[in-house]
């Protein structure tokens, strides 16, 4: 919350003054959503397959956002599930986490 001060003079040097509070709130809470579970199968001769999925989707938050996915889309996984956890922060410490297989 800030005080804004706005004083008036006239040519005579007479003055009033007012005063009046802006609040800035966040524009929503940080939200991340996870693409849905995939399933695929492994590369050719092994045992593992080299993965790429769609981002998650992220909004909310306040100034910069950033996603971290855990493993990242384009690693490789091994045979078997996997989760994968992305978590988005933003520039006033707010975290959110989704996770999908």
């Amino acid at each position: 919350m800030t005080t804004v001060t706005c004083t008036a003079t006239d040519t005579a040097g007479n003055t009033s003054s007012c005063n009046f509070k802006v609040t800035v709130v966040a524009a929503g809470p940080l939200t991340i959503t996870c693409p849905a579970d995939k399933s695929q199968g492994t590369d050719a001769d092994k045992c593992t397959a080299v993965v790429s999925y769609a981002a998650p989707t992220v909004s909310g938050g306040i100034g910069t956002v950033t996603v971290v996915s855990n493993p990242p889309s384009g690693s490789t996984f091994p045979l078997g599930t996997t989760t994968v956890t992305c978590t988005a922060s933003d520039g006033a410490g707010n975290h959110a986490t989704c996770t999908f297989k």
